[in-house]
């Protein structure tokens, strides 16, 4: 799809802009994947073409106190002669987050425990069905640690539960299975399923499919965190775990 940097007045990069009407299959997509009349067609089923933005925005409000470390993200209306279409259009911005690499750069033997399950956490939550190793940022600290930073949510909160062990870049990770932190614990004990799934129907609209999947998620981190499960006995309820990824989870 289209996406844009925005600079500010000395020319840095400030926000990430990704117009709604440029999402693959979307209108105006850029590269030419435009649905056609009579088709039903989406990169990934369970999101509708142009509403990945919307997702991108939930998955932001839903990272409660910065847990999971997701850049601030908002809807915004924009015009600049650079888009594919001229005229203003509403849709993302995400700020932009200064990092040194990715996750494909390093070794996970070199991320923390308490990274990953940050980031275990939020996905599992959303159901995400995009995290792959490319959309988790790596930003060395001070003292020398790597923190990660999760972007790219627009395959969240799908009317769809598909979600495989593919989907999932740190499902394999060693860390999954280390115990979670009185932090992480808290954290997730914590979570008001209700009035999220409340703001996500109210602020987004979110359907009512991807909202069952996002209370029955939801539920079973809490659960899981509150039986005493590891991160990764909870995560292999939620998505398919054949080869294929075609047998259906438990969650589903």
């Amino acid at each position: 799809g289209g996406t844009y940097f925005l600079h500010n007045s000395r020319k840095a990069k400030i926000a990430v802009f990704k117009a709604s009407d440029e999402e693959p299959y979307a209108e105006n997509n850029p590269r030419g994947y435009i649905q056609q009349p009579g088709q039903d067609m989406f990169l990934r089923e369970g999101v509708i073409p142009g509403e990945a933005c919307i997702r991108e925005v939930a998955a932001f409000m839903l990272d409660h106190g910065g847990f999971s470390g997701v850049p601030m993200t908002t809807l915004v209306e924009c015009r600049h002669p650079t888009f594919n279409i001229n005229g203003s259009r509403m849709s993302l911005a995400e700020e932009f987050v200064r990092t040194d690499c990715c996750a494909d750069d390093i070794s996970p033997s070199k991320l923390s425990v308490e990274e990953v399950h940050k980031i275990a956490v939020l996905d599992i939550r959303l159901m995400n069905a995009d995290r792959n190793s490319a959309n988790l940022l790596c930003r060395r600290k001070t003292d020398n640690s790597i923190e990660l930073v999760p972007i790219d949510h627009g395959f969240c909160l799908r009317s769809v539960a598909d979600n495989s062990w593919m989907d999932w870049c740190w499902l394999d990770w060693p860390h999954l299975k280390q115990p979670m932190s009185r932090k992480t614990k808290k954290y997730i004990l914590h979570l008001d399923i209700a009035k999220d799934a409340k703001m996500l129907q109210e602020r987004f609209n979110i359907c009512g499919e991807a909202l069952d999947y996002f209370y029955a998620s939801s539920s079973i981190l809490k659960a899981g965190t509150k039986a005493g499960l590891s991160l990764y006995e909870i995560a292999v309820m939620c998505c398919r775990n054949d080869n294929l990824g075609e047998v259906p989870s438990k969650l589903e």
